[in-house]
Protein backbone atom coordinates (compact mmCIF):
# COMPACT_ATOMS: atom_id res chain seq x y z
CA UNK A 1 0.00 0.00 0.00
CA UNK A 2 2.66 2.52 -0.89
CA UNK A 3 4.68 2.28 1.87
CA UNK A 4 2.48 3.48 4.34
CA UNK A 5 2.08 2.39 7.90
CA UNK A 6 -1.46 0.26 8.51
CA UNK A 7 -0.33 -1.21 11.96
CA UNK A 8 2.04 -1.71 14.55
CA UNK A 9 2.70 -4.22 17.78
CA UNK A 10 5.26 -3.72 20.17
CA UNK A 11 5.77 -4.76 23.43
CA UNK A 12 5.78 -1.62 27.25
CA UNK A 13 6.81 -3.96 30.20
CA UNK A 14 4.29 -6.74 30.36
CA UNK A 15 1.59 -5.28 27.96
CA UNK A 16 1.19 -5.57 24.11
CA UNK A 17 0.47 -2.36 22.16
CA UNK A 18 -1.45 -2.58 19.11
CA UNK A 19 -2.34 0.34 16.97
CA UNK A 20 -3.80 0.87 13.81
CA UNK A 21 -4.05 3.60 11.58
CA UNK A 22 -5.81 5.44 8.77
CA UNK A 23 -4.67 5.57 5.55
CA UNK A 24 -4.15 9.47 6.18
CA UNK A 25 -1.24 8.36 9.16
CA UNK A 26 -3.77 9.20 11.67
CA UNK A 27 -4.04 6.44 14.26
CA UNK A 28 -7.37 4.50 14.47
CA UNK A 29 -7.61 2.58 17.58
CA UNK A 30 -4.93 1.58 20.27
CA UNK A 31 -5.11 -1.04 22.62
CA UNK A 32 -3.15 -2.50 25.56
CA UNK A 33 -3.29 -5.82 26.87
CA UNK A 34 -1.53 -8.09 29.40
CA UNK A 35 0.76 -10.76 27.89
CA UNK A 36 -0.80 -14.05 28.14
CA UNK A 37 -3.84 -12.42 29.68
CA UNK A 38 -7.15 -14.74 29.02
CA UNK A 39 -9.80 -12.58 27.83
CA UNK A 40 -12.17 -13.18 30.83
CA UNK A 41 -9.11 -11.59 32.80
CA UNK A 42 -8.26 -8.94 30.46
CA UNK A 43 -6.01 -5.72 32.01
CA UNK A 44 -5.62 -2.44 29.40
CA UNK A 45 -7.07 -0.38 27.55
CA UNK A 46 -8.73 0.63 24.48
CA UNK A 47 -8.84 3.75 22.42
CA UNK A 48 -10.46 4.78 19.25
CA UNK A 49 -10.69 7.88 17.07
CA UNK A 50 -12.35 9.22 13.94
CA UNK A 51 -10.20 10.37 10.83
CA UNK A 52 -10.39 13.78 12.26
CA UNK A 53 -8.40 12.98 15.62
CA UNK A 54 -11.55 12.94 17.37
CA UNK A 55 -11.52 9.91 20.08
CA UNK A 56 -14.39 8.43 19.76
CA UNK A 57 -14.12 5.59 22.71
CA UNK A 58 -11.99 5.03 25.74
CA UNK A 59 -12.51 1.72 28.01
CA UNK A 60 -10.24 0.41 30.29
CA UNK A 61 -10.56 -2.77 32.45
CA UNK A 62 -8.53 -4.47 35.02
CA UNK A 63 -8.46 -8.06 35.97
CA UNK A 64 -11.39 -9.14 33.88
CA UNK A 65 -13.47 -5.76 34.64
CA UNK A 66 -14.73 -3.13 33.30
CA UNK A 67 -13.24 -0.28 34.98
CA UNK A 68 -14.53 2.53 32.74
CA UNK A 69 -16.06 2.90 29.25
CA UNK A 70 -16.57 6.92 27.07
CA UNK A 71 -17.45 7.72 23.87
CA UNK A 72 -17.64 10.82 22.20
CA UNK A 73 -20.10 12.58 19.59
CA UNK A 74 -17.66 13.32 16.48
CA UNK A 75 -18.34 17.00 17.96
CA UNK A 76 -16.41 16.18 20.64
CA UNK A 77 -19.12 15.76 23.37
CA UNK A 78 -19.40 13.30 25.38
CA UNK A 79 -21.87 10.82 24.67
CA UNK A 80 -21.99 8.06 27.00
CA UNK A 81 -19.61 7.02 30.65
CA UNK A 82 -19.89 4.35 32.37
CA UNK A 83 -17.32 3.96 35.57
CA UNK A 84 -17.23 1.06 37.99
CA UNK A 85 -17.60 2.45 41.85
CA UNK A 86 -15.62 0.02 44.37
CA UNK A 87 -17.84 -0.20 47.33
CA UNK A 88 -16.59 -1.75 50.85
CA UNK A 89 -20.05 -2.03 52.11
CA UNK A 90 -21.26 -4.17 48.99
CA UNK A 91 -21.12 -5.20 45.68
CA UNK A 92 -19.23 -2.93 42.88
CA UNK A 93 -21.87 -0.19 40.79
CA UNK A 94 -21.63 0.81 37.30
CA UNK A 95 -22.76 4.43 37.03
CA UNK A 96 -24.35 4.86 33.48
CA UNK A 97 -24.63 8.45 32.18
CA UNK A 98 -25.68 8.97 28.33
CA UNK A 99 -25.80 12.46 26.56
CA UNK A 100 -27.40 14.33 24.08
CA UNK A 101 -25.69 15.76 21.15
CA UNK A 102 -26.02 18.97 22.96
CA UNK A 103 -24.11 18.06 25.61
CA UNK A 104 -26.99 18.15 27.79
CA UNK A 105 -27.70 14.57 30.19
CA UNK A 106 -30.26 12.39 28.54
CA UNK A 107 -30.05 9.06 31.12
CA UNK A 108 -28.35 8.83 34.37
CA UNK A 109 -29.12 4.79 36.13
CA UNK A 110 -26.63 2.21 37.82
CA UNK A 111 -26.16 -1.37 37.58
CA UNK A 112 -25.01 -4.46 39.76
CA UNK A 113 -23.32 -7.10 37.59
CA UNK A 114 -25.47 -5.96 34.36
CA UNK A 115 -28.77 -5.50 36.90
CA UNK A 116 -30.46 -2.32 36.73
CA UNK A 117 -30.54 -1.04 40.32
CA UNK A 118 -31.35 2.43 41.84
CA UNK A 119 -33.31 5.35 40.18
CA UNK A 120 -33.00 5.36 36.38
CA UNK A 121 -33.63 9.27 35.18
CA UNK A 122 -34.70 10.44 31.82
CA UNK A 123 -34.17 13.92 30.15
CA UNK A 124 -35.52 16.08 27.58
CA UNK A 125 -33.13 18.04 25.18
CA UNK A 126 -32.86 20.78 27.34
CA UNK A 127 -31.87 18.41 30.28
CA UNK A 128 -35.30 18.62 32.40
CA UNK A 129 -36.36 15.30 33.93
CA UNK A 130 -38.71 14.00 32.53
CA UNK A 131 -39.05 10.16 33.82
CA UNK A 132 -37.75 7.96 36.80
CA UNK A 133 -38.02 4.60 37.26
CA UNK A 134 -37.21 3.23 40.82
CA UNK A 135 -35.47 -0.31 40.53
CA UNK A 136 -34.62 -2.65 43.76
CA UNK A 137 -31.69 -4.70 43.96
CA UNK A 138 -33.12 -7.72 42.00
CA UNK A 139 -33.90 -5.36 39.12
CA UNK A 140 -37.15 -5.20 39.55
CA UNK A 141 -39.34 -1.94 38.85
CA UNK A 142 -41.23 -0.86 41.82
CA UNK A 143 -42.25 3.26 41.36
CA UNK A 144 -42.68 4.88 37.86
CA UNK A 145 -42.94 8.85 37.91
CA UNK A 146 -43.64 11.20 35.27
CA UNK A 147 -42.51 14.71 35.44
CA UNK A 148 -43.98 17.49 33.86
CA UNK A 149 -40.88 19.33 32.03
CA UNK A 150 -41.61 22.77 32.66
CA UNK A 151 -42.14 22.83 36.82
CA UNK A 152 -40.42 19.90 37.63
CA UNK A 153 -43.35 18.51 39.77
CA UNK A 154 -44.44 14.89 39.50
CA UNK A 155 -47.52 14.36 37.05
CA UNK A 156 -48.04 10.77 37.55
CA UNK A 157 -46.70 7.80 39.94
CA UNK A 158 -47.32 4.64 39.69
CA UNK A 159 -46.05 1.69 42.29
CA UNK A 160 -45.12 -1.05 40.69
CA UNK A 161 -45.92 -4.43 42.50
CA UNK A 162 -46.17 -8.32 42.32
CA UNK A 163 -49.96 -7.62 40.81
CA UNK A 164 -48.90 -4.72 38.27
CA UNK A 165 -49.38 -1.10 38.52
CA UNK A 166 -50.88 0.99 41.11
CA UNK A 167 -51.70 4.27 40.79
CA UNK A 168 -50.27 6.81 43.77
CA UNK A 169 -51.81 9.92 44.72
CA UNK A 170 -49.42 12.96 42.72
CA UNK A 171 -47.94 15.22 45.72
CA UNK A 172 -45.90 18.25 44.49
CA UNK A 173 -43.39 17.55 45.97
CA UNK A 174 -40.32 15.42 44.09
CA UNK A 175 -39.62 12.60 46.92
CA UNK A 176 -42.77 10.18 46.91
CA UNK A 177 -41.80 7.83 48.85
Amino acid sequence: RQGRLTGLQRRNGDHDIRVRYFSTGQPRSESSSRVGQPEDRRDGYEREWAQTGQLLRETFWENGRLLSDSQWYLNGRLKERRILQESAEGPALMKIEQYWNSGRLRYRGAQIDGISVGSHERFDEEGRLLGEVRMDGNGMAVLRLEYDPHTGEVRKAERIGPNGLAPLPVRPERDVF
